[in-house]
């Protein structure tokens, strides 16, 4: 044989592995967990190409659990798979597994923890507002506090908005929340996160029935879907041990910095039925803004307003977490600060984990901590005691309080 023809040979063995290495089947998004509850949660996941996908289930002892198949979601390269029969407070690992003509791949495995008994202690991490420069999203700050979130493993994490800088073009906007999940991949493989919508979501430029409320869905819809009928996916509740969850919209297409009042009628109902111990709101606006957003929050309408805190109130709801200002401030919403609350519930504004620090403290009533940090916070629920600690992003402390209920 010829030189040259080994040579023209050797060129078209290359060009041919090269070429099945580009049609190699790839995981290109995930795994991410969503919707956990005791004996259920969901995996998702996104694929180069359309395939066939099961996630193999094991105990934490290493007994096989078994092997659950996947659905295709809104595209022939989204997949979701619901793991049913799982028994509360323990610890699962997962694989998944991919196949199709052009190969067959296994993801590392992945370990969670199911919700926990009403008796048993869990911890959360409550977040807001991690955009910025690069692909809508601030990397290396929500680098720094994904890896401290992951070191207090969490049972879960409660996200109240503006995760991107948002754009009017969709493509941008999930070209950016992709950014946002790649950066959140080693929370979203093995805690739950809870995303609420802010204004920046909210961007798209409505084309063709495609605008902000859609895609959210689109990219996040392992949240429990239980919320009004004309809001499912962006206003929802769910239960964690003794504690009661809700996350709102306050970005809704009606007007901006407001809870709708289909969103009222629906938290009355919601917040009358649960029987949990301890309860929860988050959603993006401040009730109580402490200086740049003093006439662009919810406290604008303050009929509404004071109707969403006097339900808040009636209900005991304990911390209202929310973001949108751009640093961390504690205060405490009581009837020296609104006549119509008769008891007392703490807002915590822990609004920036990535986006630019806003500077300034005009409004300081009833103010009991305040940083201008980035930021997350650590919840630990233990029976009837809360205690909530702040952290910044090179895991100082900023605050810390505690409470029995």
């Amino acid at each position: 044989m010829s030189y040259c023809h080994r040579l023209s040979l050797a060129t078209v063995l290359i060009a041919g592995l090269l070429t099945t290495q580009s049609w190699a089947l790839k995981l290109v998004q995930g795994p991410i967990l969503g919707d956990l509850t005791k004996t259920t949660v969901s995996i998702g996941w996104k694929t180069d190409q359309a395939c066939e996908g099961t996630v193999e289930v094991v105990h934490s002892t290493g007994n096989p659990v078994g092997e659950f198949k996947a659905i295709a979601k809104d595209s022939s390269t989204r997949y979701e798979a619901f793991l049913r029969g799982l028994k509360s407070g323990n610890r699962y690992g997962y694989s998944i597994k991919i196949r199709n003509q052009s190969g067959v791949f296994e993801s590392a495995r992945a370990w969670f923890t199911t919700d926990v008994p009403d008796s048993q202690a869990f911890r959360f991490v409550s977040m807001a507002d991690s955009r910025g420069a690069v692909n809508g999203v601030n990397v290396e700050t929500l680098s720094k506090i994904v890896s401290h979130v992951k070191k207090a493993e969490p049972a879960l994490l409660f996200f109240q908005g503006d995760l991107i800088n948002g754009h009017q073009n969709a493509d941008t906007v999930r070209i950016q929340f992709d950014q946002w999940k790649q950066v959140m991949e080693p929370i979203l493989q093995s805690i739950p996160v809870y995303m609420g919508v802010g204004s920046h979501e909210m961007a798209v430029k409505p084309i063709d029935g495609v605008d902000g409320d859609s895609i959210f869905r689109e990219e996040f819809n392992q949240v429990p879907w239980n919320g009004p009928e004309n809001l499912k996916g962006l206003v929802y509740s769910f239960d964690f041990g003794n504690s009661h969850f809700v996350m709102l919209d306050s970005y809704t297409r009606i007007r901006n910095f407001e809870v709708t009042e289909d969103q009222l009628e629906w938290l009355e109902k919601d917040l009358a039925a649960t029987p949990k111990l301890h309860r929860f709101v988050g959603l993006h606006d401040v009730p109580y803004p402490n200086h740049a957003h003093l006439k662009s929050s919810i406290n604008i309408y303050p009929e509404m307003m004071d109707k969403f805190l006097t339900l808040c109130d009636k209900y005991g709801v304990e911390i209202i977490f929310c973001g949108h200002e751009h640093n961390y401030e504690r205060k405490l919403i009581n009837n020296t600060l609104n006549p119509k609350v008769k008891g007392w519930i703490y807002q915590v504004k822990n609004g920036t984990c990535g986006a630019p620090i806003y500077k300034g403290n005009t409004d300081t009533r009833n103010q009991m901590a305040f940083s201008e940090s980035y930021n997350y916070i650590l919840v630990e629920v233990d029976g009837p005691q809360v205690t909530v600690t702040a952290y910044d992003d090179n895991g100082k402390q900023l605050d810390h309080f505690s409470y029995k209920k």
